[in-house]
């Protein structure tokens, strides 16, 4: 945090993000595993919530994990 924004950054160490699938994981109904019981829309809220409060959210992804940064203006 800094006195103008928040960042938030969540990682993990599994397997990544196929490349088909990075483009569009922030649009309603897209999983990369329907036997997991997901229905793909929890990053679709997660960025509509995120870009409500003005903030922005990306992601990297690799074969050895991915990473999602969020950033958000500070509050007074």
């Amino acid at each position: 945090r800094d006195q103008d924004a928040l960042r938030i950054e969540v990682e993990d160490n599994g397997p990544g993000i196929p490349g088909h699938l990075r483009r569009r994981i922030f649009r309603p109904f897209v999983t990369g595993d329907a036997k997991d019981g997901g229905r793909g829309v929890g990053l679709f809220i997660v960025r509509q919530a995120v870009r409500r409060l003005g903030g922005s959210i990306r992601v990297e992804s690799g074969p050895k994990g991915t990473r999602f940064g969020i950033d958000l203006p500070a509050l007074a």
